[in-house]
C-alpha cells in the first residue's frame, strides 16, 4: 500500500521451523541477506528494464540496490533513507516494513520471501515463479501492481 509518499509492505509467515537472525540493536546497510531469512521487494516501472531491489531482515538490518537491466547492477552508490521495519515473532514472524520516498508512479513489484529452514535448507517464495527454478530478478514475475 502507498501511504504519505511511502510504501507500506507485510510479511507474515506462520510455523516454528524457519530459522531468524536475532535482533540488531543497531540495524543497518548489510549485504548477503539472502543467505538467511529475508523478505525482498523488486520494484519497477511499467516500462522498461530497469528495476529496484530491496531486502529486509527480521533483524532489522536492510539492503537495497538498482538494476539497469536484468542482474546488471547500476553504478549508483548512493544509498536511500533506511527503511523502517518492525518484527514481531509468535508462532512464525510478521515483519511490517515502510520503505520512504517511494516515488515510481506506475509500478509493478515482486514481493518475495527466502525462508532458512530449522534443517538448514533454503526455500525461495514468491507470487509467481516464471522460470523453472525460483529467480526472484526475473521481470515477468513482477506481477503485483500498485
Amino acid at each position: 500500500m502507498r501511504k504519505h509518499g511511502e510504501l507500506w509492505v507485510t510479511f507474515s509467515v506462520t510455523g516454528a521451523d524457519v530459522v531468524l537472525p536475532p535482533l540488531s540493536s543497531a540495524p543497518t546497510f548489510k549485504e548477503g541477506l539472502w543467505q538467511s531469512t529475508c523478505f525482498e521487494l523488486f520494484v519497477a516501472g511499467t516500462t522498461g528494464p530497469s528495476y529496484e531491489e530491496w531486502n529486509f531482515s527480521p533483524s532489522g538490518d536492510w539492503w537495497h540496490a538498482e538494476f539497469k537491466d536484468y542482474r546488471i547492477q547500476t553504478e549508483n552508490t548512493a544509498r536511500p533513507a533506511a527503511p523502517q521495519i518492525r518484527t514481531a515473532t509468535h508462532s512464525g514472524v510478521r515483519i511490517e516494513i515502510r520503505v520512504p520516498a517511494f516515488s515510481l508512479p506506475h509500478s509493478a513489484c515482486a514481493p518475495c520471501a527466502v525462508l532458512k529452514h530449522q534443517s538448514g535448507e533454503i526455500s525461495y517464495w514468491a507470487m509467481e515463479h516464471s522460470g523453472n527454478k525460483a529467480d526472484f530478478h526475473r521481470r515477468d514475475s513482477f506481477v503485483l501492481h500498485l
